[in-house]
């Protein structure tokens, strides 16, 4: 909790809710005496032994012409047993690969719906079956999970994966326990990206990851020892960024600066599941954390992945202690085992933290062997850093500063060692002045800091160097809160292995703040690695707030009564922004890096400008507009949305993203553009009409690939709406329509359907209806066309079970444009129940409430 410099922590334990059980399913049967396509059918995944017993039940004669089948689906929740909470659900005709994690897709179906309600999904799983059981803290699932582990004690033995299988969680206040276990064909991958100043598009190098799979970081690294985390920031899936799972692009709602305010290099970490094939293996995992006493935690961590391309095993264990009220001691070590041939590798880490009111110190050693292989962690591979940083208020207005570092390349053996300490005096009321002396050595022939992505590779530096440094910063009387600085760092023998810089910042409400520097160093490698062959001027002005970075307030992008702020904000949101006034939000950034090595250069100016207007409670919108320009590419990105209800009854969407990049060298470029929009109508004062309409346009042309030229249009349209004059009576409609133009590799086809179709229903008896169908499927060109005739006849047996008959006179079979109605010719009968809570009386406690279950028909 934060208000203004204040800041107060705590640990709050969210317990389930011992809801009241609740249920809602329905249980289908299908008669069907037509011709019947295998090729149809979804295949069953081994795990789903469950829909083994339903294809018990099904079968087929006359050379596949006639079939029966049934269907089962249902959701449970609520309290069992006294004090356990059950979470169940089924499907037995679920995609079983369809996504991880399912939840809702805002580019799917319509994109706006006229109504606020909010929407979310339970039980995840990719499976066709998922099954909770909680029991306060504790809990058993089958279905999606992380193995992430929580808290910040495991750095070197992490082990993070999104799966489907058990996982299991047993807590107590002394102990904690997990284990997993899954039985599947993925691998993982993980991609550490340079960001670049912009919001993207970034390109994975794997195409194919499994939907919902990924886990995004920002991760920030110290500019003087790369390879060591200094932050990772976890990024949410359409709050922060949207990814194509099928092109491998994540484009974010905020640019992503290539460096932070002290110039740290800046990266996008992707993490992803990608199925491999062939045979099924096992990966399973235990991790235990136990206090001894009630300052001392121990923990362990055991996992292995069966992978027969590339077994892997790891296995650490670690310590952590808190002595006294303001030290804590950790110590942690890892090994893994890897590849066909059970390559090992170790790694350890020893860590000590302080802070109290005069002193704040912090100091690490850190090792990894080449053979060490667990990118996630901490430490890269074949690394030794040691590292200490110490702060010391001497007095009132006076504070001490040291730090010491110590980085080491185990492969080529070279070293660096460096030191500063520096002293802080405030003179008067706005002005500050810092004094310090830096001292750093390094031995090999090879820079021992490893090369950055996007930049020059390092060069050695000279032996040893020894510079002074001085820094004076003011505040700026006329404007509250802003401050400005210079600061300068020169070799004592060599005037031109230096460091300049001049900078300001301003503080923004709620912990922001706005700030820039402007740095000219001798070295691409921070201030401990200056010589005379390495230059690099770096300009950075962005925002920064510690306030809600996780977080977002969605009911800024509510619209009343026609969309959730959820929904809206998932649409066209951008995140990072400061307030001008209440509603209206920008956003601003901007950053040069230019670097100059012995052996090459590189620079990148990009810049941004966002806004975004939420004030007005009728309508949203907001617009983006991003340029870059680097030494081998130029790019632009240019995004815009505006959410509207335009009376009672008419809501409307539209969106469009348009993203350049081009090639300096050979005129090559990338161009990808989506404008989508979307309309809905709510007959509010009748309730007889509803519509839903959706138009998409996609556009994309590549040639920045070897020997590849892309080149393709898409257009899509769909309209659904209903009519209900009388109770008795319901007319439903619906059209779609796509239009496809590839001329891909030289190479040019064209794709055209179109689908119409109607339904009208009449309940002209209290336990009888009648309905009529009737659709046209068109292919390319009118001629090809292919329609459908039916009648049903249906029959209500007793509550909640329903009969029904038809015959289709005329008919097809399209899975993507036929919709929910039997289109294909001939006689069929279907048995339809639905059923709630109120079937499994004697199974939950407390009491009960009835259930609002969807109509089966």
């Amino acid at each position: 909790v934060t208000s203004g410099t204040a800041r107060a922590e705590a640990r709050l334990d969210f317990l389930p809710e011992l809801r009241p059980l609740i249920a809602t399913g329905v249980i289908e049967g299908v008669l069907n005496l037509r011709n019947l396509d295998p090729r149809a059918l979804v295949p069953v995944r081994a795990s789903d032994n469950f829909e083994q017993e339903l294809r018990h039940f099904s079968r087929d004669w006359n050379g596949g012409k006639a079939s029966a089948g049934a269907r089962a689906a249902f959701y449970l929740k609520g309290r069992i047993k006294g004090d356990f909470l059950l979470t169940a659900a089924y499907d037995s005709d679920k995609d079983t690969r369809e996504r991880l994690f399912r939840d809702i897709q805002p580019d799917e179906y319509y994109p706006v719906y006229g109504d606020s309600a909010v929407r979310g999904y339970d039980a995840q799983s990719t499976g066709r079956l998922y099954v909770r059981v909680d029991k306060g803290r504790s809990w058993l699932l089958a279905g999606d999970f992380t193995t992430q582990a929580t808290g910040d004690v495991r750095r070197l033995s992490n082990y993070s994966r999104s799966l489907t299988g058990v996982k299991g969680h047993w807590e107590n206040s002394r102990a904690s326990v997990n284990a997993f276990a899954t039985r599947d064909t993925t691998r993982q991958v993980i991609e550490e990206l340079r960001a670049n100043g912009t919001s993207g598009p970034y390109q994975l190098g794997t195409q194919g990851a499994l939907v919902n799979s990924e886990k995004v970081e920002i991760v920030t690294r110290d500019r003087n020892q790369p390879s060591i985390v200094l932050a990772s920031l976890p990024q949410a899936r359409f709050s922060d960024y949207e990814i194509e799972p099928l092109t491998g692009r994540i484009l974010f709602r905020s640019p992503v600066a290539s460096v932070d305010r002290d110039l740290n290099p800046v990266f996008v970490r992707v993490t992803y599941e990608v199925d491999q094939g062939g045979e099924e293996f096992w990966v399973g995992g235990v991790d235990a954390q136990v206090k001894v006493g009630e300052r001392v935690e121990v923990g362990g961590t055991f996992v292995k992945d069966e992978n027969p391309q590339k077994p892997f095993t790891l296995a650490g264990a670690h310590v952590a202690a808190k002595l006294g009220e303001s030290t804590v001691v950790v110590a942690e070590v890892a090994r893994t085992e890897s590849g066909t041939d059970g390559l090992a590798g170790d790694a350890a880490r020893f860590e000590v933290k302080h802070e109290s009111k005069d002193l704040k110190a912090q100091a690490f050693v850190a090792r990894s062997d080449r053979a060490f292989d667990n990118p996630g962690a901490w430490v890269t591979q074949g690394r030794a850093e040691a590292g200490a940083r110490a702060e010391y208020r001497l007095r009132e207005g006076t504070q001490l500063r040291a730090e010491a570092l110590r980085t080491e390349d185990l492969a080529t053996g070279s070293v660096r060692d460096g030191a500063m300490a520096a002293v802080t005096q405030q003179l008067g009321p706005d002005f500050t002045v810092e004094l310090g002396l830096r001292h750093a050595a390094e031995k090999g022939a090879a820079s021992p800091v490893p090369p950055v992505a996007g930049s020059p590779a390092p060069q050695a530096m000279p032996d040893e160097v020894t510079t002074v440094r001085a820094r004076l910063t003011g505040k700026l009387p006329f404007a509250a809160g802003a401050s400005v600085y210079g600061e300068a760092e020169v070799d004592v023998e060599e005037a031109g292995r230096r460091i300049l810089a001049v900078g300001g910042e301003y503080a923004l409400p709620n912990r922001g703040r706005l700030y820039g520097r402007h740095e000219f160093v001798s070295s691409i490698t921070g201030p401990y690695g200056l010589n005379a062959t390495e230059r690099q001027n770096t300009s950075a002005i962005g925002v920064d707030f510690d306030y809600m970075k996780d977080g977002r307030v969605f009911s800024e992008y509510r619209i009343r009564d026609a969309m959730s702020g959820g929904d809206a904000e998932a649409a066209f949101g951008l995140k990072n922004l400061w307030t001008l006034a209440p509603g209206l939000r920008v956003g601003t950034t901007l950053e040069r890096v230019h670097a100059l090595s012995g052996t090459g250069q590189n620079e990148n100016t990009a810049g941004a400008v966002a806004l975004e207007y939420t004030a007005n409670p009728l309508w949203k919108g907001t617009t983006r507009l991003e340029l870059r320009d680097a030494s081998t590419s130029e790019s632009i990105l240019f995004t815009v949305g505006l959410a509207a209800k335009i009376d009672r009854d008419w809501t409307a969407l539209a969106r469009n993203a348009y993203s350049l990049q081009r090639a300096k060298d050979g005129g090559s470029e990338r161009l990808v553009e989506r404008l989508q929009a979307g309309l809905a109508w709510r007959d509010s004062e009748t309730n007889r009409w509803n519509a839903l309409a959706r138009v998409e346009h996609r556009l994309e042309q590549d040639d920045m690939q070897a020997g590849v030229q892309l080149k393709s249009a898409t257009t899509l349209v769909s309209l659904h709406a209903d009519w209900q004059p009388r109770r008795p009576f319901l007319v439903s409609g619906r059209y779609a329509a796509k239009w496809t133009t590839d001329k891909s590799n030289g190479l040019a086809t064209r794709h055209r359907a179109q689908a119409v179709g109607a339904r009208a229903t009449w309940e002209f008896a209290p336990r009888w209806d009648i309905g009529f169908v009737t659709s046209l499927l068109v292919g390319e060109g009118f001629d090809s066309r292919q329609y459908g005739l039916g009648l049903e006849l249906g029959y209500l047996v007793t509550t909640n079970l329903w009969v029904s008959a038809g015959y289709n006179l005329l008919g097809y079979r399209d899975a993507d444009l036929a919709g929910a109605d039997y289109t294909a010719k001939g006689p069929y009968v279907r048995l339809r129940y639905k059923f709630d809570e109120t079937l499994l009386d004697g199974v939950g406690a407390g009491p009960r409430r009835a259930a609002a279950v969807e109509a089966a028909r």
